[in-house]
């Protein structure tokens, strides 16, 4: 069948309902063993290594490529635990080193960023004094491409964000034009240089490293933009567009290069009232066709090609503050303060159904 779509001008149009039937029938498969009171979550570029961020100055490390654990319900062990109590107050965000797992990052609320040796365990720099004022770091970012530099994006509840170079352990460039805090940075996967920053006002900004006097643009239209209370952003896998989620709880996909609002409406989320920092995640296995938003208890799995929610998981009992997708399998991680970590997997031995392609599709060596 593939074939003869592909010989009719078609090739992936089963893809996309493949990636949609996927994600639709995830389920919860595990939890993991003393997760307890997550702060932040990342995953290594080879989907092995899951990194979990404790507010208790604790970062554990485990191994995903275990088969999962769902008829027992047994939670999976944890394979490495580092104290980082000579460091942090608390851990409040973990990151992977692009490169390989052999370093990682964490920041905490006394505003410190520190970088580690995985496998030492030992923090090797530390950067303190990053922002005029002691604030909590909300979240920090190492480029997504390999080759690129390394700087890594640090943002936090003064209104600018510190860029800091791992080579020679200082704060490099300051970027200032947010009025209030900024919740999150992400890096571009298409250009080393561009990063997109979000904010407590509202406002969603691209930057140019190489110009940091002034964004490249701000990401608003008279007819479309978040209006009141805190904004996350993010780029989608491909790099071409950037997805924002606002605590008006609209949800808005923007052309990465002209700005421009995509003509999608996406639902309005069913979380008002709530102001927390919320990570987003992406599908990585298939087109990169589904965004996966936190929205209290579930998780709505929306569709960037329709602008639909395709369903929504449900399986936590309090608020989800993050997401993660696993890069190699249509696998999900979701997390909260209180409920730990579920992990979403296919169940065994579950085939991914797909509507039947019609007879007049049929491949030439049919019988």
């Amino acid at each position: 069948r593939a074939l003869r779509r592909r010989e009719r001008g078609l090739p992936q149009a089963l893809v996309p309902q493949l990636e949609t039937a996927q994600y639709a029938q995830l389920s919860p498969s595990r939890a993991y063993a003393s997760a307890s009171d997550v702060r932040s979550v990342d995953m290594d570029r080879g989907g092995q290594y899951l990194m979990v961020a404790h507010s208790k100055t604790i970062v554990e490390i485990y191994e995903t490529l275990r088969p999962p654990q769902i008829a027992t319900g047994e939670p999976l062990p944890i394979l490495r635990s580092i104290s980082a109590k000579h460091v942090h107050s608390a851990v409040t965000g973990v990151r992977w080193y692009t490169h390989d797992t052999g370093m990682f990052f964490t920041s905490g609320p006394e505003g410190k960023m520190a970088v580690w040796d995985t496998n030492q365990g030992e923090c090797v720099i530390e950067f303190d004094g990053l922002f005029e004022t002691r604030e909590p770091i909300r979240m920090h970012a190492p480029s997504r491409l390999v080759e690129a530099h390394t700087l890594i994006a640090v943002a936090s509840k003064n209104p600018e964000i510190a860029l800091c170079d791992i080579r020679t352990g200082s704060k490099t460039q300051r970027l200032s034009y947010h009025r209030h805090g900024v919740r999150s940075v992400d890096w571009s996967p298409r250009s080393q240089y561009v990063l997109v920053s979000a904010g407590d006002d509202a406002c969603v900004l691209v930057w140019d490293i190489r110009r940091c006097t002034h964004p490249l643009r701000r990401l608003e239209s008279e007819s479309s933009k978040h209006r009141g209370g805190g904004v996350v952003a993010s780029f989608t896998p491909a790099g071409y567009s950037i997805l924002t989620v606002g605590d008006d709880r609209r949800v808005f996909l923007w052309d990465a290069v002209s700005g421009a609002r995509s003509t999608l409406h996406f639902p309005r989320l069913a979380d008002e009232g709530t102001k927390l920092r919320r990570e987003i995640a992406f599908s990585s296995c298939g087109l990169g066709a589904h965004a996966f938003v936190p929205s209290r208890q579930a998780v709505c799995v929306l569709n960037l090609r329709t602008g639909a929610i395709e369903s929504k998981l449900t399986g936590h009992y309090n608020t989800i503050t993050g997401v993660l997708s696993h890069p190699a399998r249509p696998e999900l991680y979701s997390y909260g303060p209180q409920d730990g970590i579920l992990a979403w997997a296919l169940p065994p031995g579950e085939a991914v159904r797909i509507d039947a392609v019609p007879d007049d599709d049929e491949d030439a060596w049919s019988e």
